[in-house]
């Protein structure tokens, strides 16, 4: 999302980073032995949604032909497959090392290589895996791939009104939920690997709705009613998460969620989570979700437990350890390796359809792409 925009919906932006971090306890959490109390994976759904609103907000009218849909894909690749291959190659050293016997670990059935192709290709949610894998999160990545895939469609569906958007919604969800339940027989809010694409599209589409119907919403909404809802879904869906109520009633929750913080940003109303020191760690979303998992590998299951036991005092002080490291090496990898590697592919990209206009100062270098 560019600097205007993450000023204009300063509450997405802060969503999206406290989202993140739902899905890091959520995954910290396991090392706890008691996971079954806390649904953090709703967060996920929540990341869907906004993915279709910040998308269109970024690309509404900027694919109407096959070589903007093209510039489109590379500006997604540039933005999220530098990151999913570094940690991917990460993980594979790991398995390898652990092959040879250099290191043990817990759960040597996601280093599996028959699942590599899949993980490069960023299909691994499609239906083609066999479980979890690698870097175990990126499912989610390769679930939204198949929905960016999918964009100029769902734009053109979600075109054709206000009314019919509703309609096709409903198809999406219906048909999502009883695919879930029936052929792959687990509720949608957990289907990640199996066929996390059929998660994300409806979550993807009501985005994209919603940001096309913005304007018409927050006009028939009240300041009083924008605000009150909003904290009663954010409360809601917080205690969906944390004493386990129904995945649909949390997903619901997630969704209206977005759709409110949306209304009060468009309607300039502030609240709880649109302060902009908050919304500035949007920013680090998309790293700290990718390098978490790998980070709780190495100093978690690596260095902390064997050193010092797995005690309570020692597992819940790795925890609170390991989440400062990752939010530091998260920032660093932003900065040093997120944004450069995005900027170069972009800048690849332009050399090669205008290789007489050398890049000969930084104001130069296309911006990155913040989507």
């Amino acid at each position: 999302m560019s600097k205007e925009n993450q000023r204009q919906f300063s509450s997405l932006e802060t969503l999206r980073f406290f989202a993140s971090l739902i899905i890091i306890v959520f995954h910290y959490t396991h090392y706890i032995g008691q996971r079954d109390w806390f649904k953090g994976y709703l967060a996920v759904d929540l990341f869907f949604v906004l993915s279709g609103f910040v998308i269109t907000v970024a690309y509404q009218t900027r694919i109407d032909s096959a070589r903007l849909y093209g510039t489109f894909i590379k500006k997604r690749f540039a933005r999220l497959y530098p990151l999913h291959l570094l940690t991917l190659l990460l993980y594979l050293g790991i398995g390898l090392a652990a092959a040879r016997g250099m290191l043990r670990l817990d759960n040597s059935s996601k280093y599996n290589l028959h699942e590599l192709f899949y993980n490069l290709t960023l299909t691994h949610a499609w239906g083609f895996a066999h479980g979890f894998s690698f870097n175990t999160v990126s499912w989610s990545i390769s679930a939204e791939l198949a929905a960016y895939l999918l964009f100029p469609l769902i734009l053109w569906l979600m075109s054709r009104g206000l009314i019919t958007g509703i309609v096709v919604l409903f198809t999406f969800y219906s048909s999502a939920i009883l695919f879930a339940t029936y052929v792959i027989h687990t509720p949608l809010t957990q289907l990640a690997w199996q066929a996390g694409a059929a998660r994300a599209l409806p979550g993807f589409a009501l985005g994209v709705w919603l940001r096309l119907y913005l304007p018409v919403l927050s006009s028939r909404v009240s300041n009083r009613a924008a605000i009150g809802l909003f904290y009663l879904f954010l409360i809601l869906f917080t205690t969906c998460i944390v004493f386990s109520f129904n995945d649909y009633l949390g997903m619901v929750a997630a969704s209206a969620l977005v759709m409110l913080a949306a209304i009060n940003d468009d309607i300039g109303q502030s609240h709880i989570i649109s302060h902009p020191f908050l919304s500035r760690r949007g920013e680090l979303t998309y790293s700290l979700y990718m390098v978490h998992p790998i980070i709780a590998t190495v100093f978690i299951t690596g260095i902390f437990l064997p050193i010092f036991g797995r005690s309570p005092i020692a597992v819940y002080g790795s925890i609170t350890v390991t989440f400062a490291i990752a939010f530091v090496l998260s920032t660093l990898c932003y900065k040093h390796f997120e944004l450069p590697l995005q900027r170069w592919v972009l800048q690849l990209n332009k050399k090669k359809r205008a290789p007489q206009q050398p890049i000969t100062s930084s104001s130069e270098m296309p911006a990155p792409d913040h989507v």
